[in-house]
C-alpha cells in the first residue's frame, strides 16, 4: 500500500500565501496539515481562506488536516482569545 506524501505548511518557513502551493504540488506532495501562527493576517480574511482552497483544488492538493494554533499564544478553551 503507498501512502500520501504530505507536509506541515509550518515547513515552508514563510507566512503561508497560497501561491506557495504551487511549488508544493511540483515536488510530488499530495496532502498538507494547514498550519498558520494565529498571529497571522491569514485568520482575519474569508477570502484568504478560500483562496488557499482554490489554490488547493487548483494542485491537486488536499488539506488533511489542519493545526489549530495553541499553547502559550492561544487557549482554545477561551473564545475571547482566537
Amino acid at each position: 500500500m503507498q501512502r500520501p506524501l504530505g507536509i506541515s505548511t509550518s515547513m515552508l518557513n514563510t507566512e503561508f500565501e497560497p501561491h506557495l502551493l504551487g511549488e508544493v504540488a511540483r515536488r510530488g506532495i499530495t496532502h498538507l496539515e494547514f498550519y498558520t501562527p494565529v498571529s497571522s493576517p491569514f485568520f482575519e480574511s474569508d477570502e484568504a481562506v478560500q483562496a488557499a482552497m482554490a489554490a488547493a483544488s487548483e494542485h491537486c492538493l488536499t488539506f488533511w488536516s489542519v493545526h489549530a494554533p495553541f499553547g502559550g499564544e492561544v487557549d482554545l478553551s477561551q473564545p475571547e482569545e482566537l
